[in-house]
């Protein structure tokens, strides 16, 4: 067939495929938002399968029927959260809002009570864009919830698209292996589902890390007289889903409402949540983490910081998940798909003449 093809067509074929190659990346670069808002639903419908697998096992029920009374349970849940604590949340929110500029205001005026201090201040206005008189907490907190605000559609997106995900697992996966060569599917089931049984167990034991954090954080909050202790704990719980860096994203107010009330209420916070972390790091994550794949923290924190340099808050957000696929994905392609090395026999050394007539 190749001897009848003219040799123009061959030589424009040789660099078809570098070029579909190089215009699949430009394409999946300006779609990035995108492929991420489909990576958070599929992670969610990961997390949702995962929850109604033992119901369909120990129970007469269809795969979807069970995946109807997850979806019902959650929202009977959340529902009655909200009925029960909903409106303690909201006001100690709106509390927490009202008393963090204040306690930004306090700590900048003792900051900037040195030479020292008054630099690193600047360095801090200067790193949230508001120059030398605008950045107060008051600015850096309308920039964040103006971000989290045009987040909202994006949330919504990814129920709605983890819900159809997880009802037609099915569809959705023979379609994806149709799309591969018949030679790579063999091997991209086996890989795929691997990366599928690692995610769905990460994200069950970072949701037990969470629920744990969130509980002892909020309990030191309240024994130590800090206000919305409530909000406080919940901060840290949620945060604690961005390893390495939300521990510390969330400690950050409690300092901050802990210095409004005494030098030794905030050494006292600071044990409590360097106490959490400690226990979460040696006690908790060997607990709960331990089915799941364990990637290193100085790789999880280059990954949060990459991502969140190319993708922003979304990017952040998915850094360890993302990581944990890339994990899997190297593992299963690289280290165990290589061809074993070849065994190399080394020469034995000739025996030391010299050696022999000295001993003689």
């Amino acid at each position: 067939m190749s001897t009848l093809v003219p040799p123009p067509l061959r030589s424009a074929a040789s660099w078809v495929a570098p070029l579909a190659w190089l215009v699949a990346a430009a394409l999946a670069w300006y779609l990035s938002h995108v492929l991420l808002l489909v990576f958070a639903a599929l992670l969610l419908a990961l997390l949702l399968r995962g929850l109604a697998a033992p119901l369909s096992r120990r129970l007469p029920l269809s795969d979807r029927l069970a995946l109807v009374l997850v979806v019902l349970a959650l929202l009977a849940g959340g529902a009655s959260a909200l009925a029960l604590f909903g409106t303690e949340v909201r006001s100690q929110m709106a509390d927490l809002g009202e008393r963090l500029p204040q306690a930004w205001d306090e700590f900048s005026e003792r900051l900037g009570s040195t030479r020292l201090g008054a630099q690193v201040r600047e360095r801090i206005y200067e790193s949230f864009d508001g120059g030398a008189g605008g950045g107060d907490l008051a600015s850096m907190v309308g920039r964040a919830m103006a971000a989290l605000a045009s987040t909202l559609t994006d949330l919504v997106l990814v129920l709605v698209g983890a819900v159809y995900f997880a009802a037609q697992h099915d569809v959705y996966w023979r379609g994806a292996i149709g799309m591969l060569p018949p030679d790579w599917r063999t091997d991209a089931k086996d890989v795929l589902t691997k990366v599928g049984r690692a995610l769905r167990r990460w994200l069950l034991a970072q949701l037990g890390a969470m629920v744990l954090v969130g509980t002892l954080v909020g309990l030191g909050c309240a024994l130590l007289g800090l206000p919305s202790a409530l909000a406080l704990g919940l901060l840290a719980g949620l945060t604690e889903f961005v390893p390495v860096v939300g521990p510390a994203v969330a400690a950050i107010p409690a300092l901050l409402l802990a210095m409004t009330v005494g030098w030794e209420t905030a050494m006292w916070t600071a044990l409590l949540y360097l106490g959490v972390q400690q226990l979460e790091g040696n006690v908790i994550s060997p607990l709960v983490i331990r089915s799941s794949v364990a990637v290193p923290p100085a790789v999880t924190l280059f990954a949060i910081l990459a991502f969140g340099t190319l993708f922003g808050v979304m990017g952040v957000l998915l850094a360890a998940p993302l990581s944990v696929m890339a994990h899997v994905l190297v593992t299963e392609f690289w280290a165990r798909r290589l061809p074993p090395p070849v065994p190399v026999t080394l020469p034995t050394p000739a025996p030391d003449q010299t050696a022999r007539r000295i001993d003689r």
